[in-house]
């Protein structure tokens, strides 16, 4: 198993010294996103905790110990503390909310990066920014896979969590020869349950019905998909 050297990205706004913690639960998905990125290049010293700060300018006025670009690497934590017209943001359409934030952020992680002469960080950065840019910010993140037998068919299963708003919804995807025929949502919690990312353990078919396991004392589980011949069509 591929050791991750980078953990968890949150982006945490403040508008008049007061946090707006609904804007960092529209934005974990991104998060984790920049955080995926970075793993596929960076191997050099763990840094478990990225708090990256967007505050306004009267956040920092109204208090004195907020230090505008104040950047840190302390143990497994690393800390920047930038600007954002916070109402300006607000105004903006979500996929240029999204493209600021991720153009901010990689500026953030890279400032700080030099400043402790983290080249691999800084280059890991860089590979992570344009990578982004290229995927149009899709935070989907893909979870469990396997292969059943359903209709004497052989389909690839796979569990994908997709982020809208303040919620991420975990959705079943079937392919039949690489082609998707089946895209349903099955559970949607709130975005900031990191625990619901590895709730689904095992998908299995019995007969010609999906059975999708996850721990016992979870009370959605076992999940059970009912699957047509039909549905296999696309």
């Amino acid at each position: 198993m591929k050791i991750k050297k980078i953990g968890q990205i949150l982006f945490c706004f403040y508008k008049n010294n007061e946090q707006l913690y609904s804007l960092t639960k529209r934005t974990i998905g991104l998060g984790m996103l920049l955080s995926r990125l970075l793993n596929e290049r960076y191997k050099s010293k763990p840094i478990e905790f990225l708090n990256l700060m967007f505050l306004d300018e009267e956040s920092y006025e109204n208090d004195q110990r907020k230090i505008k670009g104040y950047n840190a690497i302390a143990g497994p934590a690393m800390s920047y503390y930038g600007v954002l017209d916070i109402e300006m943001y607000l105004q903006l359409a979500e996929e240029d909310k999204n493209a600021l934030i991720w153009k901010m952020a990689c500026e953030y992680i890279i400032k700080t990066a030099e400043n402790h002469s983290n080249k691999d960080l800084v280059d890991a950065c860089k590979y992570a920014y344009e990578t982004g840019v290229s995927l149009n910010y899709c935070t989907d993140l893909q979870g469990i896979s396997s292969e059943l037998i359903l209709f004497g068919k052989v389909i690839k299963s796979e569990i994908v969590f997709r982020f809208e708003d303040e919620k991420v919804t975990a959705f079943l995807i079937l392919r039949n020869e690489d082609k998707v025929v089946f895209d349903k949502p099955l559970h949607k919690t709130d975005a900031d349950v990191g625990a619901f990312f590895y709730v689904f353990k095992e998908i299995v078919s019995v007969g010609n019905i999906i059975l999708i396991k996850g721990p016992k004392n979870a009370s959605i589980f076992p999940m059970t998909v009912t699957i047509s011949a039909e549905d296999l069509m696309g």
